[in-house]
C-alpha cells in the first residue's frame, strides 16, 4: 500500500514554485540540485535587465495538466488565485467547476504551460514522444513531477536546444539519478531537482499517522487507503 497524500502538499506547491521560476525567466539563478558537480556554479551572463524583459505573467496564460490525480488537484486549486486558464487531460470525470477536460493533443498544442501528474504504466509509458512534443507551442514550457519514462527526455532536450522550448523543469527521470551525459544537464533553462521536491518536513511528519492509520483500518476489517493494487479490495469482496 501507498501512504498516499504524504507527499500531495510539497508537490504541488513546488509545482507552482517552478512554473513561477519557469515564467519568470529566471532559470539561471536556480541552483540545479541535480547536477553535480556543477551545483555550485550559478551562470550570471545575462545582463540584470534581460530576465525582466523575458518574464511573463501567470495571469491568463494556460495550464495543461496532464491526469487529475490528487497532487494535479492540488495543482489546480493553488493556481486559481493566478487567474490561469487551467485544462485538464484525464480519465477521470472532472466535477463541477473544476478545470475544463480536452484532449491530449489539444492540450499540447494550446498551452502556455504543460505540467505531467500521470502514474507511470502500460498506458503512459512513452506517453509524450517526440512527435507529439514537437507539437507544443512554440515558447511553452514544460514540467514533469510525476514519474521517468513517461517522457521522450532526448526530445525534450532537442526542443530546448532549438529554441522550440523556452524552459522545462524534471524531478524524475528515466534512469535515476540522472546520467551525466544527459543532455537535459547542458540545459542552462532546465531546473533539475532529484527526485525528491515533495520531500518536507511537514510530509515527513504525516507518514507516521498515515502508516499508523491504514493498520487500524486493517485491523478492524477495512481496506486501507491508498491501495497500490486496488485489485486487492475485488477479491477481498469476492471472498
Amino acid at each position: 500500500m501507498r501512504v498516499g497524500g504524504a507527499a500531495k502538499p510539497g508537490v504541488a506547491e513546488v509545482a507552482i514554485r517552478v512554473l513561477g521560476l519557469l515564467q519568470r525567466a529566471e532559470h539561471k539563478r536556480c541552483i540545479r540540485l541535480a547536477t553535480m558537480p556543477a551545483a555550485l556554479g550559478l551562470a550570471g551572463d545575462q545582463p540584470a535587465g534581460l530576465a525582466g524583459q523575458l518574464s511573463r505573467l501567470l495571469r491568463g496564460r494556460r495550464v495543461g495538466l496532464i491526469g487529475y490525480g490528487r497532487i494535479a488537484q492540488a495543482v489546480a486549486a493553488r493556481l486559481a488565485p493566478f487567474e490561469c486558464d487551467v485544462v485538464v487531460s484525464s480519465r477521470r470525470e472532472i466535477p463541477p467547476g473544476g478545470p475544463r477536460k480536452v484532449h491530449l493533443d489539444e492540450l499540447l498544442t494550446t498551452s502556455d504551460v504543460v505540467s505531467v501528474h500521470v502514474a507511470l504504466n502500460q498506458e503512459t509509458s512513452g506517453l509524450l514522444s517526440k512527435a507529439r512534443l514537437q507539437t507544443m507551442q512554440r515558447g511553452a514550457h514544460f514540467i514533469n513531477v510525476s514519474r521517468g519514462g513517461i517522457v521522450d527526455e532526448d526530445a525534450v532536450a532537442e526542443l530546448v536546444r532549438a529554441g522550440h522550448l523556452a524552459g522545462v523543469a524534471f524531478d524524475t527521470f528515466a534512469r535515476e539519478p540522472l546520467p551525466v551525459s544527459s543532455p537535459l544537464r547542458q540545459m542552462s533553462n532546465a531546473i533539475l531537482t532529484p527526485h525528491m521536491i515533495g520531500h518536507t518536513r511537514d510530509s515527513h511528519d504525516s507518514l507516521t499517522s498515515a502508516v499508523i492509520e491504514n493498520i487500524i483500518r486493517m485491523a478492524n476489517g477495512r481496506p486501507p487507503l491508498h491501495l497500490a493494487n486496488p485489485e486487492y479490495n475485488k477479491s477481498r469482496r469476492a471472498s
